[in-house]
């Protein structure tokens, strides 16, 4: 696995994300940080780098994976 791949941590977060998604067609990496309550969305570059593009609020410790968004 590349270091573009492995989990960012978000400041003050106590774990790293509970769920990750990939769309199909590899353009985007969404993680959710249950303990942070934030779902964070990056773009994926031609690298393999993530540039972070979104970050919304969610329930705190949200029993639902990215599924349930």
């Amino acid at each position: 696995m590349s270091a573009a791949w492995k989990s960012r941590a978000i400041p003050r977060a106590i774990s790293g994300p509970a769920d990750n998604w990939l769309t199909p067609d590899g353009a985007y990496l969404y993680q959710i940080y249950g303990n942070a309550a934030k779902l964070v969305g990056y773009a994926t570059q031609r690298d393999g780098s993530l540039e972070e593009v979104a970050s919304v609020k969610i329930p705190y410790n949200s029993p639902q994976g990215l599924a349930g968004f």
